[in-house]
């Protein structure tokens, strides 16, 4: 019998403090890795010299969340996360994998996302934050989605 790893899944908006809440859940769990969806679209991008689709950057995601899972490492999954269709697309095609996932809501208002922005050295456009504003709005995590427990952090 196989043991199943419990494995972490952001949901924010863009500059509610993910990334940040990352680097410490990461500190926190040995033989954790950290896959970034910001990152991926980085490297792609570098690689590639123009605009990545999400597609590639979620085929990307999932490579590297298997990745994790050969090496029996327990995999924090750094994305936005704020549509319900990509949650549902990245636990379906994880499915298979022994991994049970906790989704970690950054529950950021958007005012502060907005303001945080600001002082960033690359912004995402106000829109943007809008938008995803109004996806998590509609659709925010719930265990219904297949996660063994959503947690909200007001930061």
């Amino acid at each position: 019998m196989t043991q199943t790893t419990l494995c972490h899944l952001l949901v924010g908006l863009p500059s509610s403090g993910k990334s940040t809440f990352t680097k410490q859940l990461h500190q926190q769990i040995p033989d954790s890795v950290v896959v970034s969806a910001s990152a991926i679209e980085a490297e792609l991008s570098e690689r590639e010299k123009t605009k990545v689709k999400w597609n590639d950057i979620e085929n990307e995601v999932i490579d590297r969340v298997r990745l994790g899972a050969k090496y029996k490492q327990v995999v924090i999954y750094d994305a936005n996360n704020v549509r319900l269709d990509r949650r549902k697309s990245f636990l379906d095609k994880t499915s298979d994998l022994d991994f049970e996932w906790v989704c970690w809501w950054i529950k950021t208002p958007v005012n502060v996302c907005k303001y945080w922005n600001k002082r960033r050295p690359i912004q995402i456009p106000k829109a943007t934050i809008d938008e995803s504003y109004d996806d998590l709005e509609q659709s925010p995590p719930t265990v219904e989605e297949g996660f063994v427990a959503v947690r909200e952090v007001n930061p």
